[in-house]
């Protein structure tokens, strides 16, 4: 069964301690850096697009991201056994 999480992250908020990422910046067009926690790596992608070797074989992908307020939303995606 495919499961989702929807993770917001903002300037005010920039953390998420549970999956381990921090958002890093947006620039104007929407192009997001996020960081892992644990390793310190920092991942980059567009509105729409996954975050490429982020997580293995989770998919992270950059649902939207607002330049003005800088808040982003992650959407996660994984599988689990029925």
């Amino acid at each position: 069964m495919e499961m989702m999480q929807d993770i917001p992250l903002s300037r005010d908020h920039p953390l998420d301690s549970g999956f381990g990422v921090s958002l890093v910046s947006v620039q104007c067009d929407g192009t997001t850096t996020i960081q892992r926690l644990d390793s310190g790596e920092s991942f980059t992608a567009k509105p729409g697009e996954y975050f490429p070797g982020a997580f293995g074989t989770l998919g992270l992908q950059l649902l939207s991201a607002s330049p003005e307020s800088s808040e982003i939303v992650l959407r996660r995606k994984w599988s689990e056994p029925k």
